[in-house]
């Protein structure tokens, strides 16, 4: 934004410009798909404003981080550790002048590569049917 020249004769310039503009995301993730006990799992936004001040994060619209954010400097948020569902994380952006502007990204956290508790059970399941028809077969065949 920066001076602008006032209305009237004696031609000042004002150094505090009034700023309506809300802060820009110039990236900004998509949805997150990631395994179970995964590590190494970000969410990371970046964006850029005039007068930047602080930023808030929601997880399922309670807020689990707060803090001051630069232009073009990365925030992010360490997602390792959730259980198995799917969470939505919001971040709000305000600028010294209370504009704002808002980005949420859904995580799902899936089960992928880890063999569940009812996969097993089905698993037992079919070698004892397939042991007992095979004892079956065996003792008809004498």
């Amino acid at each position: 934004m920066g001076n602008y020249l006032l209305d009237g004769t004696a031609g000042t310039n004002d150094p505090y410009p009034l700023d309506i503009d809300p802060p820009i995301f110039t990236e900004s993730p998509i949805d997150i798909t990631c395994d179970f006990g995964s590590t190494g799992n970000f969410i990371e936004w970046i964006a850029y404003d005039d007068h930047p001040q602080t930023y808030y994060i929601y997880k399922d619209f309670v807020q689990v981080e707060t803090g001051n954010w630069y232009n073009m400097t990365p925030i992010s948020i360490n997602i390792d550790g959730l259980d198995i569902g799917t969470y939505t994380y919001l971040l709000t952006l305000f600028d010294t002048f209370g504009n704002f502007e808002m980005d949420a990204v859904e995580v799902t956290v899936e089960t992928v590569g880890v063999i569940e508790f009812k996969q097993i059970t089905y698993v037992i399941q079919v070698l004892i049917g397939l042991t007992i028809i095979t004892l079956f077969i065996g003792k008809k065949k004498k």
